[in-house]
């Protein structure tokens, strides 16, 4: 500094070049997180924002299933990419150790635009919720698979019923009939509905 002093340049000016030409990264150069604070700043955010989530305490093999079923709602298609960003946003370990929502939410809105914040506000719900359980898996989503099986249990139970009614029919058919039995074997045989 005191060469620059003798040839009369400010030192201020020139500690700022010698940055530039030796290379800062995003997290060192304050011009882009002032504009990340001013837009955190500048907007109102849901109340559970504030809460901080430990993600050592989350099953993360059950937020990527979550994540990439939201997303497919949001979009009306599947995103493999942007499941994988998300899930990475929550896996990175930022300085402070705890992962920002609202930073979440202003890096998700160019892909997710205006269903960004309903997106953000459902998946730290959930994580709030999944940290307070034991295993890292919330009550709600327990609930929501046990929904699902019972829902598959009774597509299910329909389609039995269905086959025992066609059975049924074919069986009192064939004895009303003498010649129903000669005239199926007559025939080349069909699928049956199970191969269907």
């Amino acid at each position: 500094s005191d060469v620059y002093k003798r040839q009369g340049i400010n030192a201020e000016y020139m500690g700022s070049l010698g940055s530039f030409y030796r290379g800062t990264s995003i997290t060192q150069d304050s011009r882009f997180s002032n504009k990340e604070k001013k837009m955190i700043n500048s907007r109102a955010w849901p109340d559970i924002f504030d809460q901080s989530v430990d993600m050592s305490k989350i099953d993360m093999a059950m937020v990527k299933p979550w994540v990439s079923k939201k997303i497919e709602d949001q979009l009306g298609m599947e995103d493999e990419v942007l499941t994988n960003f998300v899930v990475s946003e929550l896996e990175v370990k930022p300085s402070d150790g705890k992962v920002c929502p609202k930073n979440m939410t202003i890096k998700l809105t160019g892909f997710l635009e205006k269903n960004t914040l309903q997106f953000m506000t459902d998946l730290w719900s959930l994580l709030l919720e999944a940290q307070t359980c034991q295993h890292g898996l919330p009550k709600s989503f327990i609930d929501e698979k046990k929904e699902e099986i019972k829902l598959k249990r009774e597509k299910l139970e329909l389609q039995i019923q269905k086959l025992e009614n066609i059975k049924k029919f074919l069986e009192r058919a064939a004895k009303e009939d003498p010649n129903y039995n000669q005239q199926e074997n007559s025939k080349p045989p069909k699928l049956s509905l199970i191969h269907i």
